[in-house]
């Protein structure tokens, strides 16, 4: 399955184990069945906001990176080494593949996702008063005030890393030239 899904790229999913650091940096590590896939942390495709400039910015990638840990992700494999039953992955790139594919017109125009349709996300992280979702490779973060109907006090009681659920897109700002898509 990484072979074939190397060579036609193809994206895979894991679950993120961990991460670990190397001599150019740090690699988030993830299990596809009894193969280990890395993924440099530059291929995590990790958007922050830049509210804390005192903190290096390696440093804060290592800690969202570390509360995505239990969440599964897609990644496209760029790399295969046999013999050590890993491969290099990127999840950038796999991101990007659904984004295109779900958000831009197909050959005949045809959008899949717009705004007002309900998806299924799943939460790459969970904080006080927000989750991280990702939804057909956008990722956003959703603030407790729209998580639901009611008052929740803790977002961390009512919603864990890997869970699934429903969301409303409630809006969608896309370059097409970049691939990049903001829900």
């Amino acid at each position: 399955e990484l072979q074939y899904a190397y060579y036609s790229k193809t994206p895979l999913s894991g679950v993120l184990s961990g991460i670990e650091p190397t001599k150019e940096g740090f690699i988030a590590v993830l299990y596809y069945k009894s193969h280990r896939v890395l993924i440099p942390i530059k291929e995590m495709n990790l958007k922050i906001e830049d509210d804390n400039p005192d903190i290096p910015l390696a440093i804060r990638l290592v800690r969202v990176i570390n509360s995505m840990i239990g969440a599964e992700i897609d990644f496209i494999v760029m790399g295969l080494v046999d013999e050590m039953k890993s491969a290099i992955g990127s999840r950038a790139k796999a991101m990007l593949f659904k984004r295109r594919r779900y958000y831009f017109p197909n050959n005949v125009g045809y959008v899949h996702i717009g705004v007002g349709r309900i998806v299924e996300g799943r939460v790459m992280a969970v904080g006080h008063k927000m989750i991280r979702l990702e939804a057909f490779g956008a990722e956003c973060v959703v603030h407790a005030k729209n998580l639901g109907w009611e008052w929740i006090s803790d977002a961390r009681t009512h919603y864990s890393i890997g869970d699934r659920v429903e969301a409303v897109i409630t809006s969608i700002e896309a370059n097409e030239e970049t691939g990049d898509v903001s829900i």
